[in-house]
C-alpha cells in the first residue's frame, strides 16, 4: 500500500505558495494547512499569539490530517532549516512520503506580486512592504533537498513541473 504524501512547500512572500498549494489540492485530492489562514482564523477570533502558538497550531492540524492518513501540504514558508526538520520529522512518525518543494522567484516579480495584495480583500493574502520582502529573502536558508521551480513561469507551467516530479517520485496521480 502506497504511503500518504507531505508537501512542504517553501519560499518566501510572493513566491505562488498560496496559489499552487490550492490547485495542487483541488486537482489532486491533497488537503493543506496554511500559516496565513489559520493567522486569519486568530485575528478574526480576536486572538492574540505568537509563532510558537501559530506553529502549535500548525502541527495539531497536521496530526489531525496525517491520523485521516490523507495527502498534505504545508502552504508556510518554511523558510528556516529547523522548521523544515521539525516537519520531516512529523513525516517519519506518521510514515508519510514527503517532498520539499522549493518556489522561487526573481526579487523584481516578487515585489509587483506583494504590491497587488495590499489592495486584495482576501485577508489570507498579506501584504508585506519591500523591507519586510528583503529581510525574507535574507533570512531564507534555500533547501538543499528541494524540487526547485521557478514561479516566474505560467502558473499551469509550474503545477505540470511539480506534478511530474512528484509522479517520477512516488507514482501516478488520479
Amino acid at each position: 500500500m502506497k504511503k500518504p504524501i507531505f508537501l512542504i512547500f517553501v519560499g518566501v512572500p510572493g513566491s505562488g505558495k498560496t496559489t499552487l498549494s490550492k490547485i495542487i489540492a483541488s486537482k489532486y485530492s491533497f488537503s493543506r494547512v496554511s500559516t496565513d489562514e489559520i493567522k486569519v482564523e486568530l485575528e478574526d477570533q480576536c486572538k492574540k499569539y505568537d509563532i510558537s502558538e501559530l506553529f502549535e497550531i500548525q502541527r495539531q492540524k497536521f496530526v489531525e490530517l496525517m491520523n485521516s492518513k490523507v495527502n498534505i501540504i504545508s502552504d508556510s514558508n518554511s523558510d528556516k532549516v529547523c522548521f523544515r526538520q521539525k516537519l520531516v520529522e512529523l513525516a517519519e512518525e506518521f510514515n508519510y512520503d514527503y517532498s520539499i518543494i522549493y518556489l522561487k522567484n526573481n526579487y523584481h516579480e516578487l515585489v509587483k506580486r506583494v504590491r497587488l495584495r495590499k489592495n486584495s480583500l482576501d485577508k489570507s493574502k498579506r501584504f508585506v512592504s519591500e523591507e519586510i520582502l528583503k529581510k525574507y529573502i535574507y533570512d531564507l536558508e534555500v533547501p538543499s533537498n528541494a524540487c526547485v521551480v521557478d514561479t516566474s513561469s505560467d502558473v499551469q507551467e509550474c503545477v505540470r513541473k511539480i506534478i511530474l516530479y512528484l509522479e517520477e517520485k512516488y507514482g501516478k496521480f488520479k
